[in-house]
């Protein structure tokens, strides 16, 4: 009988051990959770401010792109129209050159000056 008293006592001895460890280990498993879901939060609160920053960044970019091409249409469509007037230049001095009654004084070469010496003559 002591014998059976004896492994008794220690399969209650190893029961409470056990328990005790189970008890132990389901505290840890229940911090190392807790541990995970700020973890968790915490990187989804990081990817949400990331995004935002991004969707800014984005916005400001889009911003720069439409003033710049607004910028470039502006010196695009200046650029065709001060051709447009050169070309109408041209052509009403090509056309008054056909023309008998419009008489176009000449144009000195500005590159003459410097590489042949001009003589003024009195009238």
């Amino acid at each position: 009988m002591d014998g059976t008293r004896e492994a008794s006592s220690y399969i209650r001895m190893q029961s409470r051990e056990a328990v005790a460890e189970a008890m132990k280990a389901m505290s840890e498993l229940k911090h190392a959770g807790e541990q995970a879901e700020a973890a968790t939060r915490a990187a989804g609160a990081a990817a949400r401010s990331q995004a935002e920053e991004t969707e800014h960044r984005i916005e400001s970019m889009s911003e720069m792109m439409f003033r710049a091409a607004t910028r470039a249409t502006s010196a695009a469509e200046a650029g065709l129209e001060r051709a447009r007037l050169r070309i109408e230049r041209a052509s009403a001095l090509l056309n008054g050159l056909n023309d008998a009654s419009f008489d176009i004084p000449p144009v000195d070469d500005p590159r003459e000056s410097f590489t042949t010496p001009r003589t003024v003559t009195s009238t």
